[in-house]
């Protein structure tokens, strides 16, 4: 293979987040609706415990590449949403950040909040149970993601992920720049 080129050997990386409309006591899913539908995306922060930094890396780096990358949404034990990922926001030095530069993408009710990660997302839409068929724990892909007393932020991954090697052309982009795709604080 050539100097340009990736391999693609990782499977896929996505992400379940639970979020309470309780604790913010605003409609959480139409505010960042409201936004992605004004601007095409929007950053939904994490509070509390955040992303660890080689997972945070592994899903940057399939973002780059192409890969798809989902975010599950669930507030209690629903399923409520389901996103695209297309950039992640995060200082894996220090573990929190106060927010990213792009405060228009960020709904009004927490712009003044520090979140440990901040995810880009597009395309918001309506849960549906057909999406469950092939996700299953990133870390033990035999099992499926349980409803109730798991963490706020689950590592997913899904079964259908090919692993015949991928050849893909070389981002010059480095892991030092502030985040890979923009602009914020990435190590």
């Amino acid at each position: 293979m050539g100097e340009n080129t990736l391999v693609i050997t990782e499977k896929p990386l996505h992400f379940l987040l639970r979020y309470s409309d309780k604790i913010t006591r605003v409609d959480t899913i139409a505010e960042h609706q409201h936004i992605e539908k004004q601007y095409g995306e929007v950053w939904m922060g994490k509070f509390g415990v955040g992303i660890a930094k080689k997972i945070a890396k592994r899903a940057l780096n399939n973002i780059k590449l192409n890969q798809s990358c989902k975010i599950f949404l669930m507030n209690g034990c629903t399923y409520t949403h389901i996103a695209n990922v297309i950039d992640i926001y995060v200082d894996l030095e220090h573990g929190l950040v106060s927010k990213p530069a792009d405060l228009n993408l960020i709904p009004e009710y927490y712009r003044k909040k520090s979140c440990t990660v901040w995810f880009k997302l597009s395309s918001i839409k309506p849960f549906h149970n057909d999406y469950l068929t092939d996700i299953r724990l990133y870390n033990d892909p035999g099992s499926q993601p349980s409803k109730s007393g798991m963490r706020g932020l689950i590592y997913l991954t899904d079964t259908s992920f090919d692993h015949s090697p991928k050849k893909r052309r070389k981002n010059k982009l480095s892991d030092t720049h502030l985040s890979l795709l923009s602009g914020g604080l990435f190590d």
